[in-house]
């Protein structure tokens, strides 16, 4: 196993999340990410950015090229957080998924009204 495979098994394993999730967060064919787990694929080569924004390290740090640290140039994709993060509140309400899905339609109505400025 190299040291790229080691890295992004680490971070596949530290999230928590089942690899059908992360297929799916990264749209990713089903069994990708078992593949990459059982040395089956080495496609995780050609996901390097996709990988990296997703767990908010480097490409650095995946290719073995520098320790683990968070990427202080990539923030959090709102997007990403509005979606998958259950654990959302506003004024201490819980958001379900539509309310989830509201706020994001909201947000990106407003980011198209700026960007016509």
């Amino acid at each position: 196993m190299d040291n790229t495979q080691n890295n992004v098994i680490s971070l596949l394993d530290a999230s928590g999340k089942s690899d059908a999730e992360i297929e799916k967060d990264l749209h990713l064919p089903r069994s990708t990410v078992y593949d990459w787990r059982n040395g089956r694929s080495k496609s995780y080569k050609k996901y390097i950015s996709e990988i990296a924004a997703y767990f908010n390290v480097t490409t650095d740090y995946l290719l073995g090229n520098a320790p683990q640290e968070p990427a202080a140039d990539q923030p959090t994709d709102l997007e990403r957080i509005l979606e998958k993060e259950s654990t959302l509140a506003f004024h201490g309400t819980p958001l379900n998924d539509d309310d989830r899905a509201k706020v994001l339609k909201a947000i990106k109505f407003a980011m198209d009204l700026e960007n016509k400025k």
